[in-house]
C-alpha cells in the first residue's frame, strides 16, 4: 500500500491538533502531502482565491518523526486542494489517490454544514475532480471550538485511528463508482469501541441566529451563530451523532439537481 498517495488538508489551520493526528495515522498507509491554510478558515465553504496571489510556505520540521512534504498557504481549504494537486505532481508525478480533510474541530453534520464548512468543501473540491475524498470531523463542546490548544488530543487520536480503519476498509472494498465524497463525523464521546452508522444528511441542524452587540463607538455589530433545532429527524447524521453517539458516515452526491431534471423539463415544457 506504500504506493498510495494521500493529500491531507483542513480548515482549522496547519497547527490544528486534528490535522496532525490524522497525518500521523494515515502516514502508515502510504505517502502523504499536507497542504493546509496557515490560519483558521472555518465557515469559508468552497471559496477560491482569485483576486490575490496565494503564497505557499514550506513547513520545516512538521511532525519531524515523519518524512512528509508539508506546506501552509495563505488561502482557503479549496485553494489548498488545488495547489496540493500540483505539489503532488511535482513530488510524486501523480495526482493523489485520496484527499482527506480534517479532522475538524467540531462536527459537520447536515446539508447546512456541507455548504458552509471549509472541511467539507475541501472534500467536495476533490470529489469534483474525480478523486475519492473524505471529510472527517469531531464533535466538541462549544468552549473548545476554534481553540488552538485543547485538552482533546486523545479524542482526536482515537478519531484518527477510526479514520485509518475506514480508509483501510475502502481499500479492501472499493466504493461504488458513483460515490466520490463521504462525510464522517465522530461523537465527542468517541472511543475505540464506538460503532459506525451509515445515514443520510440531516436537512438543517442549526437555526441561524444573529447576536447583536455594540462596538466601542456604540455602533451595532453582529455575531453569527447557530442553535441546534429541536426534533431533529431520526436516521440522519445530526440525530445519530447527538442522540446515539455513533460515528456517522454519509455520502455526498455531486449530481445536484439531476433527480429533478425530468420533472423540471416537463414543468417548463408547458
Amino acid at each position: 500500500m506504500k504506493n498510495l498517495l494521500f493529500l491531507i488538508t483542513n480548515d482549522d489551520g496547519i497547527d490544528a491538533i486534528g490535522l496532525k493526528e490524522l497525518v500521523i495515522e494515515i502516514s502508515s498507509l502510504g505517502d502523504v502531502v499536507v497542504v493546509a491554510p496557515s490560519t483558521q478558515q472555518s465557515g469559508k465553504g468552497k471559496s477560491v482565491t482569485y483576486t490575490t496571489p496565494v503564497r505557499v510556505h514550506t513547513e520545516e520540521n512538521y511532525l519531524s518523526d515523519l518524512d512528509i512534504y508539508t506546506y501552509s498557504v495563505n488561502g482557503t481549504p479549496a485553494d489548498s486542494v488545488i495547489i496540493g494537486q500540483k505539489l503532488c505532481m511535482q513530488h510524486f508525478s501523480k495526482i493523489p489517490d485520496f484527499i482527506l480533510s480534517g479532522i475538524n474541530h467540531g462536527d459537520n453534520t447536515s446539508v447546512h454544514a456541507i455548504f458552509t464548512s471549509g472541511t467539507c468543501a475541501a472534500a467536495l473540491e476533490g470529489g469534483i475532480l474525480g478523486i475519492t475524498s473524505i471529510a472527517f470531523s469531531l464533535e466538541l463542546p462549544d468552549n473548545e471550538l476554534f481553540e488552538k490548544n485543547q485538552n482533546s488530543s486523545s479524542r482526536f487520536r482515537i478519531a484518527a485511528n477510526h479514520a485509518k480503519d475506514i480508509i483501510k476498509y475502502i481499500l479492501s472494498n472499493p466504493l461504488p463508482n458513483s460515490v466520490k465524497v463521504l462525510n464522517v463525523n465522530f461523537p465527542n464521546s468517541v472511543d475505540l469501541a464506538t460503532k459506525c452508522k451509515v445515514v443520510r444528511l440531516c436537512p438543517v441542524k442549526y437555526i441561524d441566529k444573529a447576536i447583536e452587540a455594540l462596538d466601542p463607538r456604540n455602533i451595532p455589530v453582529y455575531w453569527l451563530w447557530g442553535l441546534v433545532q429541536e426534533n431533529l429527524p431520526k436516521d440522519t447524521d445530526s440525530y445519530v451523532l447527538i442522540n446515539e453517539k455513533l460515528i456517522t458516515i454519509s455520502p455526498i452526491s455531486l449530481d445536484l439537481g439531476s433527480s429533478q431534471l425530468a420533472e423540471i423539463k416537463n414543468y417548463f415544457s408547458k
